[in-house]
């Protein structure tokens, strides 16, 4: 998936290595993040693989810049990934491993253990709902964006995604707590 990611980001225009990390960071990171090692990897498989290319280098003080673009197969391959069925989620959550095994500890701590991630959920629901708020103005200026255009407006509309599901989080967790609670 993280190809499919670079390819749409290079459909918008042609982005260093360190800029297609800004851009997972600043836009999609809230669903989809990447190391920075892990894009350098897999641009280096996909300019073997022809889906984009180094249009040039710029000197650097400490490594060249390498710029890379889209080229028409990968282009063709972002259509073909676009027009295709969406996938289901595959679903693999740390944290609700552990919740689902906290009837086997102690009530007392696993209170303690949701009750502290119920906390960093509701901050991390007040960052999303800034950054819906704030509609990614870091993302759109660096790619020159117009607010009003259907690539922005639908990019930005995946953050209520993430709101949403902050908040399903929050309401799960608060009926957890509940639970624990009528076992000490």
């Amino acid at each position: 998936m993280l190809e499919y990611g670079i390819l749409g980001f290079l459909k918008m225009k042609p982005l260093t290595g360190y800029e297609l990390k800004k851009l997972f960071d600043t836009s999609v990171g809230y669903f989809w993040w990447a190391e920075q090692s892990q894009i350098y990897i897999t641009l280096k498989k996909m300019v073997k693989d022809g889906l984009v290319e180094i249009i040039r280098t710029e000197p650097s003080r400490v490594l060249d810049k390498k710029i890379y673009a889209l080229t028409s197969k990968g282009e063709e391959a972002l259509s073909t990934w676009l027009s295709s069925e969406i996938e289901d989620a595959n679903l693999k959550s740390a944290p609700i491993l552990k919740c689902f095994f906290l009837g086997e500890g102690d009530p007392k701590r696993g209170l303690e253990l949701v009750n502290n991630y119920l906390e960093r959920q509701k901050n991390l629901l007040e960052f999303y709902k800034n950054t819906e708020n704030r509609s990614g103005e870091d993302y759109r200026e660096f790619l020159n964006l117009d607010p009003n255009s259907k690539e922005y407006r639908i990019n930005v509309f995946t953050v209520r995604w993430a709101i949403r599901r902050t908040e399903a989080t929050i309401e799960y967790l608060k009926e957890l707590r509940e639970e624990l609670k009528s076992m000490i």
